[in-house]
């Protein structure tokens, strides 16, 4: 429950241990979060296909 106030941590391992898991229970990583943000910044070709929107899925059906 969030209180509004900032969560302070005492060490770099406690931030691991509360927020890193966070992210693991949302299926994503630090690494994907800044691919996907940077993506855009990365593609200099134009393609003829339309871009998708939206992330894409790591296990494809």
């Amino acid at each position: 429950m969030s209180s509004g106030i900032p969560r302070i941590y005492t060490s770099f391992a406690e931030f691991e241990r509360e927020e890193l898991r966070r992210l693991d229970s949302l299926r994503t990583s630090v690494d994907d979060m800044v691919e996907e943000r940077f993506a855009d910044d990365l593609e200099f070709g134009q393609s003829d296909q339309p871009r998708r929107r939206g992330r894409p899925r790591k296990h494809p059906r």
